[in-house]
């Protein structure tokens, strides 16, 4: 299951559960995603791509080991 805008929580977790879908994918749809809205909602002061793909990859690390 590729990573969509409108997946729900539930199907996130399914997805990264399945390994469907890594951490990173999901962050990074997630920042893809509030990057195409953003400049028509204005929801965001600072969105920290940098910071958020590199705790997916920690996260990745993690759930590798479980």
């Amino acid at each position: 299951m590729p990573f969509r805008p409108h997946m729900t929580v539930l199907e996130q977790i399914a997805a990264l559960d399945s390994g469907e879908l890594s951490a990173v994918e999901l962050v990074t749809g997630t920042l893809h995603a509030i990057d195409a809205a953003e400049t028509t909602i204005g929801a965001y002061k600072i969105v920290r791509h940098e910071q958020a793909l590199a705790e997916a990859a920690v996260a990745e690390i993690g759930r590798a080991h479980v």
